[in-house]
């Protein structure tokens, strides 16, 4: 639809019948397209007329979103910020090297964003490992389960104590996806399976269906069984080179005992594959949310000139 006739309709509600106002269009100050947080507010008639004609011109579909109060482009190719098609109001960095870097913990450049969640929350990844230890080195004395596991134990006290008092207070106690997977299933049925156990907590790690999705090739990498091939792994961001552990369980049936975690699921090498939960050590990248008081102050999220926040 042409601005012009945008302004038209809003000055024919504007006006009503006989010169009476019959409507007055309110822009958002907090939630608006698709669920993300804009953090803008409009206190003016052509404030309102500049957000509903960007409403109106992307077919009720937002062409950016605030991610803390910085507005990013929504993508559909290449590097950048695209809609997730599985999860409505959710928003995911995609590609070989997006611009979702940012500093934090007084690290530049050392953290990127994975999502913005529908609730607005910001969701990140450390861009380089933080220790090299085992999944769960207790597994053979209790289920490995996320929330029981030892490399939890250490994420969320001894490496959140070592963070600076301004980093700490700008994490947000958040909801990970810990659900076991069945691979070589379908990536919307290996989300579904990931959502049946949830755990609350500071910091978490990212889960398979995470990994796959970060791909900008989507339709050739969507699935488990395909994203460790030699074309899928140069197309994902998060493929380091190393061999990293994800958050997420593979169930296994060992002397009949279903309670059992007992292995879980590695980026290796660019690729899935799966491993002993104890008998292993591996890269350990750490995965947190943001809390909704922070905000985007500078930066464009290149390498070079990352997000810069601030509470």
């Amino acid at each position: 639809m042409k601005r012009e006739s945008i302004l038209l309709i809003i000055i024919v509600l504007l006006l009503g019948v006989g010169g009476v106002i019959a409507a007055t269009y309110f822009p958002s100050n907090q939630t608006t397209y698709d669920n993300s947080y804009s953090g803008m507010t409009s206190t003016n008639v052509q404030g309102a007329i500049d957000e509903l004609y960007n409403v109106c011109s992307s077919n009720g579909e937002s062409s950016q979103v605030s991610i803390g109060n910085q507005e990013v482009k929504v993508v559909t190719s290449d590097d950048g910020l695209y809609k997730d098609e599985y999860i409505d109001g959710r928003y995911l960095y995609r590609g070989t090297n997006p611009d979702n870097y940012l500093t934090f913990n007084g690290e530049a450049a050392g953290w990127r964003i994975i999502s913005i969640e529908k609730d607005g929350a910001i969701k990140i990844r450390a861009s380089e490992s933080k220790t090299y230890q085992e999944w769960n080195g207790d597994a053979w004395t209790k289920p490995s389960l996320w929330f029981m596991s030892t490399l939890n134990v250490y994420l969320n006290e001894d490496y959140y104590n070592g963070l600076n008092s301004i980093a700490q207070r700008m994490i947000d106690i958040n909801t990970f996806d810990i659900g076991s997977i069945t691979i070589n299933d379908s990536l919307e049925n290996q989300i579904k399976d990931e959502k049946i156990s949830k755990w609350r907590g500071k910091i978490g790690l990212i889960s398979v269906s995470e990994y796959i999705r970060a791909n900008s090739n989507i339709s050739g990498c969507g699935s488990y069984s395909v994203s460790s091939s030699n074309n899928c792994k140069t197309t994902n961001w998060m493929n380091v080179g190393g061999v990293e552990w994800t958050i997420t369980p593979r169930l296994i049936d060992r002397n009949n005992d279903h309670y059992n975690y007992l292995q879980a699921f590695i980026i290796y090498r660019g690729g899935l594959n799966w491993y002993d939960a104890y008998d292993m050590e591996a890269e350990v990248m750490p995965v947190l949310y943001l809390s909704s008081d922070v905000k985007i102050i500078g930066g464009d999220g290149s390498q070079n000139n990352p997000f810069e926040l601030s509470l």
